[in-house]
C-alpha cells in the first residue's frame, strides 16, 4: 500500500510538472531503455570486433537470431582459427544453414521493431546466393501492392538473393499466369538458421500485370529513424525504378528454368 501511494505522489507531481514546464526542461530523473535494431552493416561491424578477439565468421550474429544450438558454429570457428580461411568458411557455413533447410522463414523486421515472419516458405531451390521459396496464398483479400485479388490457385514465389538491398515476390495464378509482381526495398538481406533477415525500408516498387512500375509507400520514407538508411533506400529505390521490369522478366525466365509452371 506504501509502494501504491508513493508512485501517485510521484504521478501526481509529474502532471503538475507537466502542467508548468518549459520544452526541454527534465520532468523526473529515470531510467533510459533503448532498444537498438541492428540492420546486415552493423552486425558485420560486430562480427569484425569480435574476430578481433576470437576466431569469429561473418554472419555469426544474423545466424545467432534464430540459432538454438551453437555446437556447429562453435566448430566452424574452431576451423577459423586452425585454418584461417575466413571468406571460405563463412560462405560454406551460410550455404549448409539454407542447404538442409526445407521450408524457409522470412524475418521481415520494421525499423520500429515491429518482427513479421512471412513465412515459412517451401524452398524451391537454392543456388550461388539466389534463394527462391513458394507459398500457396488462400483466397479472398487483395494482393499486397497490386489490388488484385486472390484467387483460389494462387501462388506467391519469392526471390530472396543474399545480400540484396531487395526482396522480390512473383504472384501468379492457377494456371501460371503471372499477377504481378511486389518488390520490397531492404537492408542487404542476411541468411539465418532457419531462414533470412532484413530490416524492411517501408518503400516499395510494384510490377503490375502489364509490367507498368509503380512507387508505393514513398512517404513512409521519412519515418525511419536513420538517415543513412533513409539514404540506401532512396538510392535502391532509384536503381529499382528503371530495372524493375527487365528483372522481373529474368526472374520469370529463371523459375520457368526451374521446371515450374509459369509465364508471361
Amino acid at each position: 500500500a506504501k509502494a501504491l501511494d508513493e508512485a501517485i505522489e510521484l504521478l501526481n507531481s509529474i502532471r503538475v510538472k507537466i502542467t508548468e514546464a518549459r520544452d526541454y526542461d527534465v520532468l523526473f530523473e529515470g531510467e533510459c531503455i533503448t532498444s537498438i535494431i541492428p540492420d546486415a552493416a552493423a552486425r558485420g561491424a560486430l562480427d569484425d570486433v569480435r574476430n578481433s578477439v576470437v576466431p569469429t565468421v561473418k554472419g555469426h550474429h544474423a545466424l545467432k537470431v534464430t540459432m538454438r544450438n551453437t555446437e556447429i558454429l562453435d566448430y566452424t570457428e574452431y576451423l577459423l582459427g586452425v585454418l584461417g580461411m575466413r571468406d571460405e568458411l563463412s560462405r560454406a557455413l551460410s550455404n549448409y544453414a539454407i542447404g538442409n533447410l526445407t521450408m524457409v522463414n522470412v524475418h521481415h523486421v520494421k525499423t520500429n521493431g515491429e518482427h513479421v515472419n512471412l513465412g515459412p516458405g517451401e524452398k524451391v531451390n537454392y543456388s550461388n546466393g539466389v534463394l527462391v521459396i513458394r507459398r500457396d496464398l488462400k483466397p479472398g483479400g487483395v494482393l499486397d501492392g497490386l489490388n488484385v485479388a486472390k484467387e483460389y490457385g494462387d501462388v506467391a514465389y519469392s526471390v530472396i538473393e543474399v545480400g540484396s538491398r531487395h526482396l522480390t515476390h512473383i504472384y501468379t495464378s492457377s494456371d501460371g499466369s503471372f499477377k504481378g509482381a511486389y518488390i520490397n526495398v531492404n537492408t542487404p538481406i542476411e541468411v539465418t538458421w532457419d531462414g533470412v533477415i532484413y530490416l524492411d525500408l517501408e518503400v516499395d516498387v510494384v510490377v503490375d500485370r502489364d509490367f507498368s512500375v509503380r512507387v508505393i509507400d514513398e512517404d513512409k520514407l521519412a519515418s525511419i529513424p536513420s538517415r543513412r538508411l533513409i539514404s540506401e533506400a532512396e538510392a535502391e529505390l532509384n536503381s529499382l525504378k528503371g530495372n524493375a521490369v527487365g528483372m522481373v522478366k529474368g526472374y520469370i525466365d529463371m523459375l520457368s528454368r526451374l521446371g515450374l509452371s509459369i509465364h508471361y
